[in-house]
């Protein structure tokens, strides 16, 4: 260290300009707003720490073999190039031997031209494989990124209609009437129509019941919950927007229609009623709350 601070070929200005303009080790290295103010010579070179010049000199080799670098990678391109210019002029003087006899230009043209000639066919051939590799690469990711953000956006769609069925079926909940009274609608409605099929002694009072159009109206609810339950479990959404839409769906179910269709159909089950509406409503009910019950939502 002590032969590299004396050492009369370097200058303590010079390393220090090539350090970051910070304090090291409570040095402050001059700034260029104060380049005015002398920095110390190789008299108060005692002053810079072991620790610091050795930075001081990392820093400065480290630029020095960049440099030569740089300068190697300049002489090789500018001796290629004169090589190139030059060789065709000293290939052609006269010489002492007939063998290295170049003058006719015709025939050094001849002997690059032969020798160079499938190199670079061959390299012109690669090139060409290899842009062709590259541009099958390219469209198979232009390719499968198309078909993917088509996928996304048909996921996209089939979702939001699902959720506009789901929509609509709370529609249909609360604008279910019960006996055409407009002040009887929604769940409660459910709520009384449940109570009328649960005062009914009678298999035919049943069977006559499930011919009216307020029964028609509670089955296309369970319709269209099944139907939109299937529609889900068939998609080709991932599985997070399938359990989204199970709760949406199975929520507005449980807490609407479950209670009261299961005292409606417990009553048909009952009294034996093997009617052709009965036989399907009882099978969705089965499919319904066996998919709640494994799913567990």
């Amino acid at each position: 260290m002590a032969s590299f601070v004396n050492s009369p070929s370097l200058s303590l200005q010079k390393i220090l300009s090539l350090i970051p303009n910070k304090p090291v080790n409570g040095f402050a290295v001059a700034s260029e707003s104060h380049a005015s103010t002398p920095l110390p010579t190789f008299a108060s070179a005692n002053l810079v720490e072991p620790q610091r010049a050795k930075k001081c000199h990392w820093h400065y080799t480290n630029t020095l073999g960049i440099i030569q670098m740089k300068k190697s990678k300049i002489y090789l391109i500018v001796g290629v190039v004169l090589f190139i210019v030059i060789s065709p002029v000293l290939l052609t003087l006269p010489t002492f031997d007939e063998l290295f006899d170049f003058s006719d230009t015709g025939q050094i043209g001849d002997t690059i031209g032969g020798i160079t000639a499938p190199f670079i066919n061959l390299l012109g051939a690669i090139l060409v494989y290899l842009s062709f590799s590259e541009q099958q690469k390219a469209n198979k990711i232009q390719q499968e990124a198309l078909l993917e953000e088509i996928r996304s956006n048909s996921n996209e769609r089939t979702y939001d209609s699902i959720v506009h069925d789901i929509d609509n079926l709370r529609a249909d909940i609360n604008d279910f009437k019960f006996l055409n009274d407009k002040n009887i609608v929604g769940v409660y409605a459910l709520y009384k129509f449940a109570s009328l099929i649960q005062n009914l002694n009678e298999a035919e009072q049943l069977v006559e019941t499930s011919k009216k159009p307020l029964f028609g109206s509670f089955y296309f609810l369970f319709v269209s919950t099944d139907d939109i339950l299937i529609r889900i479990n068939k998609s080709d959404l991932n599985e997070s927007d399938k359990q989204s839409l199970h709760k949406k769906l199975l929520f507005l179910y449980t807490s609407k229609i479950f209670i009261h269709s299961e005292v409606i159909i417990e009553k048909y089950q009952k009294y034996g009623i093997k009617d052709n509406l009965i036989v399907v409503l009882i099978e969705m009910r089965k499919n319904i709350n066996s998919f709640i019950e494994k799913s567990k939502i």
